[in-house]
């Protein structure tokens, strides 16, 4: 009788077990991260806060980066013309600056002055709808905006990760939406050959 108890309470405790760890969720909801972009994320992490410009050049897609600018809270009549367009990164200098012809250059280290990465694992991670990969990443800002709305980092300032539905690209982000404006910095990673590459940057002021 007695081992019959014993064996009722083990496979209580197994179901109970086995409910409890199908209740935790990996911070943020949806998909636990893919060890290459954890390492992709890290290594763009240390570039930034070494300057170190060599190993930009070899995160990044070697055809370009794709960089856009947009005054999402007002030009206020000097702050310059938005801009998107593909930026060798090759250009990138010992600053980490990435020139704009005419304009302010691209400050990596002030765009994602949140860096160094502390822990990647205590990160947020959200999905971002499969429509964004349709579309220029000049025209993301609006479904961004839409979908990190209400989001506890976005209210706070704190990083997020952010990857498609497909997991084509993958997004290390620092950014508020500040009554109803989305400002900060998006640094968009895309998938090809199963290593994640820097493909564009993306900055709303």
């Amino acid at each position: 009788m007695t081992a019959y108890k014993f064996l009722i309470c083990v496979f209580l405790l197994s179901i109970f077990g086995c409910h409890a760890e199908s209740r935790e969720q990996p911070k943020g909801g949806s998909l636990v991260l893919d060890p290459a972009v954890g390492i992709a994320l890290t290594s763009f992490s240390d570039l930034v806060t070494t300057h170190n410009a060599k190993a930009f050049v070899e995160l990044a897609k070697p055809s370009g980066i794709y960089v856009v600018r947009q005054f999402t809270s007002g030009n206020l009549g000097s702050r310059g013309s938005e801009f998107g367009a593909v930026v060798s990164p090759l250009l990138i200098n010992e600053k980490l600056e990435l020139p704009i012809e005419n304009q302010t250059a691209f400050n990596i280290e002030i765009l994602f002055s949140g860096l160094p990465i502390k822990s990647i694992d205590a990160i947020s991670i959200y999905t971002l709808p499969t429509e964004l990969e349709q579309l220029p990443f000049e025209h993301w800002g609006a479904i961004l905006n839409k979908d990190l709305l209400g989001k506890p980092e976005v209210d706070k300032g704190d990083a997020l990760i952010l990857h498609t539905t497909t997991a084509r690209y993958w997004v290390y982000a620092e950014a508020q939406i500040i009554d109803g404006i989305l400002v900060g910095g998006f640094a968009v990673f895309i998938i090809e050959n199963n290593k994640p590459l820097l493909v564009a940057i993306i900055e709303y002021l």
